[in-house]
């Protein structure tokens, strides 16, 4: 009786069109099948989108392929109120900033393949730098990206920046970088060394290279006496802690402090499945959430890195104009009419200002009985 009543009830089946035509494609779309009641439409470019956005049993984006006007394409679809996931980075903050806006407004989850998202492995870490602990706070944060044969550092080096910043929980406040040039290059360079300076006194050392034989994708955090390394590539100790023996051991020895090594459980999976399952899981729980703000702050700080670059090398502070640190003035609210009053006191004359320039006085609005 029970098994007939659970075949007579509908299936709610979560359907995400992943666009795409490379590898990457393929290998988000057999995550996102992966994830129990998911179904995965295929489509090789964008332009065969358009049709399925007014599809109403089409649930989700997943925009698995670098490609043109991405921004545009995330924007049209969540105008079609889709649920959107982007493997790649948009390098535009301000851009990023509309789409949190739109997304937050139309209620749909968008989701950036970066900042850290459904990463075990930073999140444990990032527990662990953020305790205000003298001991576990980090003095400096060094990273290394390599990405062999990339054509262009741009979506590497934004990426590696945003889970640099999920550690030290806010923005520098002066950005350099630096990128060697040879005869033989191209106008990209295969080599590019950024560094941020926060107020706090901490700096992190960021270098994304193309020029290695060999992948990698490690994050240092240095703190008194105690270094953790994040190795996203590696599935024996993705995260290792390292802490020196106490001082007195070493003097009493006569030798160089002994070093002790841990290492966190981190649970196995691909950062495609991992992904897929945290996006799955928002659509489900009707969770709007959103990292494209987060992004943004990388992407303003690639941006002001770029400015330094063509400074050579110049450390930038980052734009006091810009919406991530531009504080807005509160506005003016007026009230009008309600409470008792009594005759014989006297009225004050009601003055608005306007823009903290000028003043104009105003007759004060007729009194309630």
């Amino acid at each position: 009786m029970t098994s007939e009543l659970l075949e007579s009830q509908p299936r709610t089946a979560m359907t995400t069109a992943v666009v795409g035509d490379d590898a990457a494609a393929y290998a988000w779309a057999r995550a996102l099948r992966g994830c129990d009641g998911s179904d995965v439409r295929t489509l090789q470019s964008s332009d065969d989108l358009f049709g399925d956005l007014a599809d109403s049993e089409l649930d989700a984006v997943c925009f698995a392929s670098p490609m043109r006007d991405l921004g545009a394409m995330v924007k049209r679809a969540i105008i079609a109120r889709k649920h959107v996931l982007v493997a790649t980075g948009i390098a535009d903050s301000h851009q990023l900033i509309l789409l949190d806006e739109l997304a937050r407004n139309r209620e749909c989850v968008l989701l950036f393949d970066a900042c850290g998202l459904a990463d075990e492995a930073l999140d444990t870490v990032r527990a662990t730098v953020r305790d205000e602990h003298p001991i576990r706070r980090p003095r400096y944060i060094r990273a290394h990206r390599s990405v062999p044969g990339a054509t262009a550092l741009e979506g590497s080096a934004l990426d590696a920046i945003s889970r640099v910043l999920t550690l030290t929980g806010g923005l520098p406040a002066y950005v350099g970088a630096l990128a060697p040039r040879f005869d033989d290059e191209d106008e990209d360079p295969s080599l590019v060394g950024i560094t941020l300076r926060f107020e706090s006194g901490l700096v992190a050392r960021l270098d994304v290279v193309s020029m290695e034989p060999e992948a990698g994708d490690t994050i240092t955090i240095m703190c008194e006496g105690r270094t953790t390394v994040v190795d996203s590539d590696s599935a024996v100790a993705p995260v290792r802690v390292l802490s020196a023996t106490r001082r007195g051991d070493a003097e009493r020895t006569g030798g160089p402090p002994s070093l002790k090594s841990e290492q966190l459980a981190i649970a196995p999976g691909s950062r495609e499945e991992r992904v897929a399952s945290a996006f799955v899981e928002a659509v489900r729980s009707h969770q709007p959430l959103c990292n494209a703000r987060e992004l943004a702050s990388a992407a303003l700080v690639w941006e002001t890195a770029m400015a330094s670059l063509a400074l050579g090398g110049e450390m930038i502070a980052l734009s006091a104009t810009h919406p991530l640190i531009a504080i807005s003035r509160p506005q003016l609210q007026v009230i009008r009419g309600g409470g008792n009053t009594v005759e014989s006191a006297s009225v004050p004359r009601l003055r608005l200002v306007q823009g903290g320039r000028r003043s104009e006085s105003v007759a004060p609005p007729p009194r309630s009985a």
